[in-house]
């Protein structure tokens, strides 16, 4: 890029590289280190590298428009996840719990009841164990979505 720019221009250049190897920072006393301190100083007519522009620096050093813009972003591990068994109580409240467990425990003696006082037959003997697990399977196939 400096060739492009020495032949365009038509200037000569060498590099100079400041002493500390920085591109420069604001020092307690007020003065500047690195790249920033030379052309402050005026060591050196111009830098040309990554800088940052920030306020402090432009106060001391004057810059042209940015050449590039470039977004930075800092990553973090998230770490690992972790299993909580009993995560699924914790959307509902303890009222709601309640509400399904009653449910639970009062619906199949209502059914045995509706059964038992229907007119109507049926074929197979009603057990206890099916009516639990479909209300059962019912109840947590409602409680995953």
């Amino acid at each position: 890029m400096m060739d492009y720019l020495s032949q365009g221009l038509n200037f000569t250049y060498k590099y100079v590289i400041p002493a500390d190897g920085s591109f420069g920072s604001k020092q307690d006393d007020g003065s500047w280190s690195g790249m920033v301190g030379m052309v402050s100083r005026e060591e050196a007519e111009f830098a040309v590298g990554l800088f940052g522009m920030t306020e402090s620096r432009t106060e001391v050093i004057d810059f042209t428009w940015p050449v590039t813009i470039q977004y930075s972003m800092i990553m973090g591990a998230r770490g690992r996840p972790v299993v909580d068994p009993w995560g699924f109580v914790l959307p509902l409240e303890p009222l709601v719990w309640a509400a399904i467990l009653t449910a639970l425990l009062v619906l199949p003696v209502v059914m045995v009841l509706l059964a038992s006082c229907s007119s109507v037959t049926t074929p197979k003997q009603y057990t206890w164990g099916k009516d639990i697990f479909d209300l059962t399977r019912i109840l947590l196939q409602q409680v995953g979505r």
